[in-house]
């Protein structure tokens, strides 16, 4: 399940997530992992440490704080996508660009605001987040062409920590509803 050595959950986890992340149900992914103790709350000093970084995160992005998120994110952040046409961004840097593009007024989500659809769950150097994201539709996003209208999706991450910082993020959101929703959004 958990590889002490890398530090990494292996591909069967992954797909696992995968499987109950479709079903749209932060709890059921981590129970199906087995981990039932997600109800009693944070276990450790380090995972409520996690979870405020977390969401400190969250907050930095609904008020386009590009300085927080850059001082609370590590400096070798990867951001793995497996639904995006280059599903792996490498970097600080790199990620900052990326969020700047999706989040910013010029964006491709004018007005972006992201919120959780159930409070994450911390688990030795995870954290396993349920989260809606909105906004209006004024730039290419997910290879739909801008249309001008709100947009709203939801998905989930696993974020691997390291050094009390996010280092990676995979991150899976509903594909199939976002294109559904972009092509509807196009015909109005």
């Amino acid at each position: 399940m958990f590889d002490n050595a890398t530090g990494r959950l292996d591909h069967h986890v992954r797909r696992d997530f995968m499987k109950y992340a479709g079903m749209g149900s932060l709890f059921a992914a981590v129970a199906g992992l087995g981990w039932t103790q997600m109800n009693k709350g944070p276990t450790t000093t380090e995972d409520t440490e996690n979870l405020r970084v977390m969401k400190a995160i969250k907050d930095a992005l609904n008020t386009r704080d590009y300085k927080a998120y850059e001082r609370l994110v590590h400096q070798n952040y990867v951001s793995i996508v497996p639904a995006e046409p280059q599903p792996r961004t490498v970097g600080l840097e790199s990620n900052l660009n990326l969020v700047v593009e999706c989040t910013g007024g010029s964006g491709a989500l004018s007005g972006f605001h992201a919120d959780y659809k159930v409070e994450p769950v911390a688990y030795k150097s995870f954290v396993f987040e349920h989260w809606e994201v909105t906004g209006k539709h004024t730039g290419v996003f997910a290879g739909i062409a801008p249309t001008g209208r709100d947009l709203s999706f939801e998905g989930v991450s696993i974020t691997k920590f390291s050094d009390g910082k996010p280092i990676e993020s995979t991150v899976f959101y509903d594909t199939g509803f976002l294109l559904r929703q972009g092509a509807h959004l196009a015909r109005t």
